[in-house]
């Protein structure tokens, strides 16, 4: 079990230095704005002006302010995280640069962007643009040893954090197959496989042939990543691209930009190692405090709207062997 450091505030002044082994944040970004989405007719996100529902503006900046606040918030982190710690901050795509800039200022080091992939993002102005279907996502670490990157899995007595390293590998996996596959299809269809056919029920013959066809390739490669070490045991060698797919749904929102506790599980597995601390200095809806709790990690959760700490409290309280109010 773990323990649990809950924080009503803005800060995290009272986390020792260097005691922190992975930090897992979703800050603000700076992008909330008034928008017509309110007239969308499958709209679930209601308003892009989503700081003002709790009265407190925390996402409205001017850009020097928010460049000032991001280079402040990296000296934090760099404080708290121990050397061969890793970081893996959320950040709107206007600001990733400038993200990465502030980090490495602070002694941090930003290694890749991963890129989180909606696959059910709301259609909005589907007409005009593309869709923001994506979300970025800063790695790095604190240059040191010991810095953990769960890349290989064992596959007898598997934890539940190797189980979601597989899964998600897995599943992109044999989802790239059958993409390039339905793709490619669709794609060479002729007018006479359309004549007197319904096209809906074309396509979907289409996809239901390559699925069925798919099968011995998709095992055919997912068998290549699993691996016998020295001494014949067999494990899961993840190659984990710097993207990862989850839908956006989260089921009873809490908060307003609240991600996934499947992808938070995915990043917490990945970069931290049963009984290290996380820490979260924008708790939201404690995604990321559920998401370390349930793979036995200690998690530091900070939030400084009354509103969503109480909802953060009550949803954690019960999932950790140890709390503490501070």
């Amino acid at each position: 079990m773990s323990n649990l450091v809950l924080h009503h505030g803005d800060n995290f002044k009272f986390v020792e230095a260097a005691s922190v082994d992975f930090v897992l944040t979703d800050p603000p970004f700076n992008i909330s704005k008034k928008t017509n989405f309110a007239s969308y007719e499958k709209n679930t996100i209601h308003s892009y002006q989503f700081d003002s529902e709790s009265g407190e503006d925390w996402d409205s900046y001017s850009h020097e302010e928010f460049l000032g606040k991001l280079d402040e918030w990296s000296s934090e982190w760099s404080q708290v995280l121990r050397k061969g710690g890793s970081f893996a901050i959320f950040c709107a795509d206007a600001y990733t640069s400038h993200l990465m800039e502030a980090l490495k200022k602070n002694g941090l080091s930003p290694r890749r962007l991963i890129t989180w992939r909606k696959n059910n993002a709301v259609p909005v102005n589907r007409q005009y643009m593309p869709m923001s279907a994506n979300e970025y996502i800063v790695v790095g670490v604190k240059e040191g040893k010991n810095v953990t990157f769960n890349a290989d899995v064992p596959i007898l007595e598997q934890t539940l954090e190797d189980k979601i390293i597989e899964a998600t590998i897995v599943a992109d996996k044999v989802s790239t197959i059958i993409y390039s596959k339905v793709r490619d299809a669709v794609l060479n269809l002729q007018e006479d496989d359309l004549f007197g056919t319904d096209h809906v029920d074309m396509i979907s013959q289409v996809v239901d042939n390559i699925l069925e066809s798919s099968k011995k390739e998709a095992v055919k490669k997912t068998q290549a990543i699993y691996k016998l070490d020295d001494e014949g045991k067999k494990y899961f060698q993840a190659c984990v691209p710097n993207y990862v797919q989850n839908p956006l749904k989260v089921g009873n929102r809490l908060h307003p930009t609240e991600k996934p506790v499947p992808l938070l599980q995915f990043l917490v597995a990945l970069y931290s190692k049963p009984g290290d601390t996380i820490l979260d200095g924008f708790g939201g809806s404690g995604s990321s405090g559920e998401a370390a709790l349930s793979l036995g990690r200690n998690a530091v959760i900070v939030e400084r709207e009354a509103n969503f700490y109480a909802k953060l409290k009550k949803r954690l309280e019960s999932q950790a062997t140890a709390v503490a109010l501070i």
